[in-house]
């Protein structure tokens, strides 16, 4: 993740939170991508993480048609600063855009936009593919879902 954050730094965006997600699908049928996964404290407010790889594009800059290279915020860079944070971007992305196939264990990095968490969560559910409706996580050996 220190890669990640040194990329968030770099690019001037705000703090985040991450967490690693263990996804044992060993006993799975499914691509298993963790599309997001949703903590929740004692009082019911959610803090979720979306997938890290899907967040860089929020970050990073983009080409665009008039062959110029901007920032979110809309700042111009020179091209050689433009390429190089794009070439970043693609690096960490296709490193970190891990999902667990069947028969799989794999760790997956989920970034949030809040960076106030609390020290304990009373629920945390997990949107394992985007469709359909989130379920609770349970730690391994706990029985249902892992």
């Amino acid at each position: 993740m220190a890669d990640i954050e040194a990329f968030r730094k770099k690019t001037g965006a705000a703090p985040v939170s991450y967490i690693v997600a263990d996804v044992d699908n060993r006993s799975g049928t499914e691509v298993i991508n963790m599309y997001k996964v949703s903590a929740y404290d004692a009082e019911g407010r959610e803090y979720a993480f979306a997938r890290a790889a899907g967040v860089f594009g929020e970050w990073g800059p983009t080409f665009g048609s008039d062959y110029v290279y901007r920032m979110p915020d809309g700042s111009i860079l020179d091209e050689a600063t433009g390429s190089a944070l794009n070439n970043e971007e693609v690096r960490l992305n296709n490193a970190i855009d891990i999902v667990a196939s069947p028969a799989q264990r794999a760790n997956i990095i989920l970034i949030s936009k809040s960076t106030d968490l609390p020290k304990e969560f009373t629920r945390v559910a997990v949107a394992p593919s985007g469709m359909g409706y989130p379920i609770d996580a349970l730690p391994s050996g706990a029985g249902g879902h892992d």
